[in-house]
């Protein structure tokens, strides 16, 4: 409960810092009473966590979080990268616990999974617990589902295209503390309303498991990547195509993970076609 700002209805922080990240709230008063606002939560974007899984566990963000496995992980040829992790039925990936594995008021979860078969319901591709948050098989249906637990309840985003064709699919949860997605393939398959914070719990994150209960995963899985906040739809295509930004520019208009010419020039098509047929759909701008 550190003061920040006093007699304003606004406060502006530049150049935000690592240690800058923190819970902001406001108190209005008078002579005669005061009233709290509600909770503002400040964290900056990150990527928590990169599994890339090319023959070794490590973990190749700064905080470091190797997983280790547990029974009989094999090694196989993958689709990002060199390698992917193979699991039968038993096997999975120990992350351990940490409060950024929390994800707090949003997140995301994105991975590439290949299986044509699956012995266990709500089989996990990758979760922390069941109280926390889960990208897994929507029961024993064919599709993925996406679910957290909040402050505010349970919400599932249970998908309706089908992953369990031994194929490799890119796999993908959202949350925005406004919406509950998931993707696969690059493109939107379900959202639901959900709000809150995520509960926090003590569990472990595993890959191809889940601590509390029997969810093992059948099959490979290739790049897990945890966020702490929700990926654009844009972001989600470009890492469906391969390429490796972790957040595309407004101005990367061909979502190649490169500001050039080639957007200007997309650009400068649009501009000329707006000025050219008055009632065509303009909608970019010049900021």
């Amino acid at each position: 409960d550190i003061q920040v700002g006093a007699n304003s209805n606004t406060l502006t922080l530049n150049n935000v810092q690592p240690e800058d990240q923190s819970l902001y709230y406001c108190i209005v008063f008078n002579s005669e009473a005061s009233v709290t606002s509600r909770i503002a939560s400040l964290a900056l974007k990150k990527t928590v966590a990169h599994w890339p899984l090319d023959e070794t566990y490590e973990d190749i963000r700064e905080n470091g979080f190797d997983a280790v496995p547990n029974g009989n992980p094999v090694f196989v040829t993958g689709t990002i990268g060199s390698h992917a992790v193979d699991l039968d039925g038993d096997d999975y990936l120990d992350c351990g616990n940490d409060q950024l594995f929390d994800l707090k008021n949003s997140g995301t979860i994105s991975t590439w999974i290949k299986t044509d078969r699956l012995s266990y319901s709500w089989a996990s591709i990758a979760g922390k617990g069941r109280w926390t948050w889960r990208l897994c098989r929507n029961a024993t249906a064919n599709t993925a589902a996406f679910h957290i637990d909040t402050v505010n309840g349970a919400f599932a985003a249970n998908g309706t295209l089908g992953i369990i064709d031994g194929q490799w699919h890119h796999v993908v949860g959202t949350y925005d503390d406004n919406s509950l997605s998931l993707y696969v393939d690059g493109q939107l398959d379900v959202s639901v309303p959900a709000s809150g914070a995520i509960t926090p719990t003590a569990d472990p994150v595993w890959i191809g498991g889940r601590s509390d209960a029997e969810r093992f995963w059948e099959g490979s899985i290739d790049d897990v990547r945890i966020f702490n906040y929700a990926l654009t739809a844009a972001t989600i295509e470009a890492l469906y195509q391969g390429l490796n930004c972790t957040e595309v520019s407004k101005y990367d208009l061909n979502t190649d993970c490169i500001v050039n010419m080639l957007d200007l020039a997309i650009f400068m098509e649009e501009w000329l076609q707006c000025g050219l047929v008055p009632q065509s759909s303009c909608y970019y701008t010049t900021e």
